[in-house]
């Protein structure tokens, strides 16, 4: 098991190029099943606008190559780390 706190501790790191992603800041829960669907880092470099969503990169938990205790290990090859995700978009 893993708290929220702890995670958000962790270095998210792309296992294609070794780089450093950023932090988790949250996380997304399915309802219906109690399963973390996702995690939500914030936009890199975006300090200031920390609580707006809108600007936050999702990486689904298909992504997620494994949960270690000091770093998450994801698979950013699909998915565009670049640029930030908008909620609502699927």
């Amino acid at each position: 098991m893993i708290t929220i706190s702890k995670m958000q501790e962790m270095d998210v790191i792309d296992i294609n190029d070794g780089k450093k992603i950023g932090n988790v800041k949250d996380i997304e829960i399915n309802l219906r099943d109690g399963k973390v669907t996702a995690v939500i880092l914030p936009e890199e470099g975006n300090f200031l606008r920390f609580f707006k969503k809108e600007y936050d990169q999702v990486i689904p938990m298909s992504h997620i190559i494994k949960i270690g205790e000091d770093i998450i290990l994801v698979d950013g090859k699909n998915l565009n780390l670049n640029h930030s995700v908008s909620y609502g978009e699927e």
